[in-house]
């Protein structure tokens, strides 16, 4: 998950309300995951990786392709209504001048 409200301030202050509910989102999802603030950056990042050995292989992609998948749909599902409303909150907070 990219995550970036086109300014750096709202944009950590989502990922770090994000953070702070990292176990019930790792608990849906089912993985720990990976919590990129980059603090040097306007973005952050919430990753899950995967190995991959060879691309070569039908089979492995095959593989890769699953898990990718259903690694969106259960980011997805953990995340969406979090997102949605910290981002409103957010905006409203920036636009409002709260």
């Amino acid at each position: 998950i990219y995550l970036d409200m086109q300014e750096r301030t709202s944009t950590k202050r989502l990922f770090d309300d994000l953070f702070a509910e990292r176990l019930a989102v790792e608990t849906a999802v089912g993985r720990i995951l990976s919590w990129e603030r980059l603090d040097d950056r306007r973005a952050s990042r919430i990753v899950d990786y995967r190995e991959v050995r060879d691309l070569g292989s039908r089979e492995e992609r095959r593989v890769v392709a699953d898990w990718a998948a259903e690694t969106v749909v259960k980011l997805m599902e953990a995340l969406d209504d979090r997102l949605r409303s910290t981002a409103a909150v957010l905006l409203s907070r920036v636009q409002g001048g709260v």
